[in-house]
């Protein structure tokens, strides 16, 4: 029986994890340089609303709530196992009160109560995602991502991360 209970949990998590890499983009966290570097780009202000569009284990956004002094700062994650490990950092990080995570596919929400938004989407992605931003957002609200930039809108800013050929997207709607 246990065994039975393992396959089926194991199954779960890699048919989670390969439909997210499908729907939207495999599980890679941002390294630590980028994750400062795109909180500074942001500049979070106190109050506002965070979401991490495929947080993965919400390292990304246990920093921010570290770092800024945000109202709420929402992940949205379809991968069962990434899901879970941010639910288990949020529960043991110290700022546990902002950080939410939903088992939800951010395709299907509602963005416009988002003040600044996280994404590491891979160009697909980032054509699907460009409506959606410029339909929903409210005027003022920034988009920054990581590494893929929005197809057709221009860029704010631009910042070069170190001697890798990595870069931040700003985007001001």
């Amino acid at each position: 029986m246990l065994f039975v209970f393992f396959g089926l949990a194991v199954l779960t998590i890699v048919v989670s994890m390969f439909w997210a890499g499908l729907a939207g983009a495999p599980w890679v966290p941002t390294f630590s340089q980028a994750a400062k570097a795109s909180i500074d780009l942001a500049q979070i202000k106190k109050g506002e609303i965070v979401y991490d569009l495929g947080c993965g284990d919400g390292r990304w956004l246990t920093r921010a709530a570290k770092f800024t002094e945000a109202k709420d700062l929402i992940g949205f994650e379809i991968s069962f196992l990434p899901y879970i490990l941010a639910k288990l950092n949020f529960l043991f990080s110290s700022e546990r009160k902002r950080l939410h995570v939903k088992w939800q596919n951010y395709f299907k929400i509602d963005l416009s109560q988002a003040d600044v938004i996280y994404c590491f989407g891979l160009p697909g992605v980032m054509s699907r995602l460009e409506p959606k931003l410029i339909k929903e957002l409210k005027p003022g609200a920034r988009l920054v991502s990581y590494v893929f930039k929005l197809p057709y809108k221009q860029s704010d800013k631009v910042v070069k991360l170190g001697d890798s050929s990595s870069s931040l997207y700003l985007y001001i709607f």
